[in-house]
């Protein structure tokens, strides 16, 4: 578990440069009631630009703020695939001030299988709520002579040298979605390429100089409309509206095929109560907007249910996942 004492000063000072002034400002003076209502709410983004986190925390920042009554800014804090900016966040003040935007990577796999221990991603956070879901969606270069799963998995059969496939680390949407297509296809051993994000993995990907990616929809989604790289399938139930066209595993005989990629705010640890349940439900609003729920519609997001909102559902949901990760990462 992190904490104050054992996050050394010279780690904390190069983080805060890292975070930018908002956050160093917070951490260098203990501001009054009134100027601490006046402060800005600092959603830190763990992951670089126009990812699919950082997407998610963009489109929720204005309507938050609108619900808070409070300026909300985004800052993206990258490094460690993710660890640095969930590090940065797991120390901050806990004045619901500072939240982060977590995921599978950093608030279920990070600290697991070998990784070095930085934080504890249940005991140095308060959960808030979950603010989307996304299918994860197969995608493969232009080049590359299929059109389905099935056909890619014929293709591996008959040369499983040939290919490889592309993730933005260890513990990212792109990784645990490339596990399960390796054991859906039955190509587990099918060489992965690690990127340092999952952009970058993207990009190669369009560009022809990698293969085969398993990715959150918002992530590939502009990649596919531009004609870049093409989509075989998605994880899920249902097709989803924003890529209609594209047939889930499932229904391509794949039944077992089901991963996504979610995103969820959460706080320091200790933050107290009656702010976290002030927070949950300025999210919830937030959440509520036509607008807001148009906007992730088109990202191919999924919108939590009533029933999956709020600080207890998210710690449930996190809960599940660590325990599924510890059997199967």
């Amino acid at each position: 578990m992190v904490t104050r004492r054992n996050f050394t000063l010279a780690a904390a000072a190069a983080a805060l440069t890292a975070a930018g002034p908002v956050l160093a400002a917070h951490a260098a003076s203990g501001p009054s009631t009134e100027a601490a209502s006046q402060r800005p709410i600092t959603i830190i983004v763990p992951f670089a630009k126009g990812g699919t986190t950082d997407q998610v925390a963009r489109l929720i920042a204005e309507p938050l703020s609108e619900a808070m009554g409070t300026p909300v800014e985004v800052h993206n804090i990258t490094g460690d695939w993710g660890n640095t900016g969930a590090v940065i966040a797991a120390t901050s003040a806990a004045d619901g001030h500072t939240l982060i935007m977590g995921q599978t990577g950093t608030h279920v796999v990070s600290n697991r299988h070998g990784m070095a221990k930085r934080f504890d991603p249940v005991a140095d956070f308060a959960p808030v709520g979950l603010v989307g879901i996304s299918p994860i969606t197969f995608v493969v270069r232009n080049s590359l002579p299929v059109s389905d799963l099935a056909d890619l998995e014929a293709y591996l059969k008959d040369d499983p040298a040939s290919l490889s496939i592309a993730h933005g680390g260890h513990g990212t949407p792109s990784h645990i979605g490339a596990r399960k297509l390796k054991l859906a296809l039955g190509s587990e051993n099918l060489a992965e390429k690690t990127y340092a994000s999952t952009m970058a993995a993207m990009e190669d990907l369009a560009l022809g100089d990698a293969d085969i990616m398993a990715t959150s929809l918002p992530q590939a989604l502009p990649f596919i409309k531009a004609g870049k790289v093409k989509a075989l399938g998605m994880a899920s139930s249902s097709r989803n509206i924003a890529l209609p066209a594209v047939y889930t595993g499932t229904q391509q005989g794949y039944a077992d095929l089901r991963a996504s990629h979610w995103n969820g705010l959460f706080a320091p640890a200790g933050l107290k109560p009656e702010a976290q349940a002030k927070l949950a439900s300025a999210l919830a609003k937030a959440l509520g907007n036509q607008s807001t729920q148009r906007k992730m519609r088109e990202l191919g997001i999924h919108v939590p249910f009533a029933e999956q909102q709020g600080p207890k559902a998210l710690a449930e949901l996190q809960a599940r996942e660590i325990a599924e990760f510890n059997v199967t990462a």
